[in-house]
């Protein structure tokens, strides 16, 4: 594991426009591995740190670290080269020891015309004098945040297009008019509703280049994905059933803990008499009772009958399990391990990045292919919609882009 040093940071001319910032890497054993210059503009660092004031030598450590390691997530850690011209419209790449001579005039202003609808109008004005900037500087930074989704787009454009045609299919299938004849079937209606939901969430958040938070769902999607698989993995409704009656266990949990705050209780049966529901306590202990004693419910595997581990193997979804899922543990926990995905304290300032980039979009991306995708095998099967055709025309160009990574 590498270590990043800032070993300059600072302004061509005094209260100038444009800064030079020299980042070191070494090895493990102290070894120098490269020297990465990034020359960003004023404009640049202090939209990016989001700063009001001229930016000072911390804030310009903090630019450059977060700037470079984001540069080696792009480029697989290992950019070819040795430094990056840095504006608020573009970024130039090359070899530092040329700049600013090679560096082309990116950040002279090119006047043009362009029509807009009233709509879109009336809105740049209103943004404008809200956040008193004038309507060239609103549109620019919309178009720029535009040309940062487009990067990222660019960058993944066929894992956006595959998932993009599940979500479509998913449509058509919600589109039906499907009739609930078992649990299964009831169990994979829920599955496909949250699948869709959640899988949409984790593409636009991978678009806006938040992929560690698109991560965090993706285990959950993995969760969904997993219960479903076990449920259905057998042609009856035994697991469906099981899976329901765990509800009565749960509500009864929930029973005792009001039962031990008055106040609660009382709130609940107030709430109740408004609805005009009956509440019976001993009818659902006596539930939860049979509930029980029917299937031996084991608190640490919650209303299943093994670990997740266990039936992730029993329907061959172990390797992801191992994989995916437990690589993404860490930050949805928020474990010690995930720290340096978010803070550098290798410098004598300790350096917090949130900003937005690349990290874990690829792997959002591929794991959310394989949660939907099975969630749609299995959907397609009990409710015999007779789209195999279609899902495996998609899952085929999925492979192909697989193997050409």
């Amino acid at each position: 594991m590498s270590t990043l040093n800032v070993t300059y940071a600072g302004a061509f001319q005094t209260g100038g426009d444009l800064f030079r910032i020299i980042v070191s890497e070494h090895d493990t054993a102290g070894a120098l591995i490269r020297e990465y210059e990034v020359w960003p503009t004023l404009a640049k660092v202090k939209n990016e740190l989001h700063l009001d004031t001229y930016p000072t030598n911390v804030d310009l450590t903090i630019f450059g670290l977060r700037y470079y390691k984001n540069r080696l997530t792009q480029t697989n850690f290992s950019p070819k080269e040795t430094g990056a011209f840095v504006s608020d419209s573009a970024e130039f790449f090359g070899d530092a020891k040329t700049f600013p001579g090679a560096i082309p005039n990116l950040e002279s202003m090119i006047q043009t015309n362009i029509s807009l609808p009233t709509i879109l109008h009336n809105w740049v004005k209103e943004e404008s004098f809200k956040t008193k900037r004038s309507l060239s500087e609103v549109i620019r930074s919309s178009l720029d945040e535009y040309r940062f989704k487009a990067l990222i787009r660019s960058n993944y454009a066929t894992l956006f297009d595959v998932n993009k045609e599940l979500d479509n299919l998913i449509g058509k299938i919600l589109d039906m008019d499907l009739k609930v004849s078992n649990r299964r079937q009831h169990v994979a209606a829920f599955c496909l509703g949250k699948a869709y939901k959640t899988h949409k969430a984790i593409t636009v958040l991978c678009e806006q280049g938040f992929g560690q938070d698109a991560a965090i769902l993706l285990r959950s999607l993995f969760d969904l994905t997993l219960s479903l698989l076990y449920i259905t993995q057998k042609d009856d409704d035994y697991y469906a059933e099981r899976y329901f009656d765990y509800l009565l266990i749960k509500q009864e949990k929930m029973l005792d803990y009001m039962n031990s705050i008055p106040e609660l209780k009382m709130n609940f049966n107030n709430e109740a008499k408004k609805r005009g529901r009956s509440f019976s306590e001993k009818e659902l202990r006596k539930q939860a009772k049979e509930a029980r004693e029917r299937y031996h419910y084991i608190d640490s595997f919650d209303w299943s009958d093994k670990s997740m581990q266990d039936m992730a193997k029993e329907v061959g979804r172990g390797n992801m399990q191992k994989s995916i899922y437990r690589l993404l543990a860490d930050i949805s926990h928020s474990s010690a391990n995930s720290i340096s995905e978010y803070v550098d304290s290798s410098q004598k300032n300790i350096v917090i990045d949130v900003s937005q980039g690349t990290k874990f979009v690829n792997e959002a991306l591929v794991g959310a292919f394989d949660c939907v995708y099975n969630v749609l095998m299995v959907m397609n099967k009990l409710y015999d919609l007779n789209l195999e055709k279609n899902i495996e025309e998609i899952a085929d160009k999925y492979i192909k882009l697989l193997e050409r990574q």
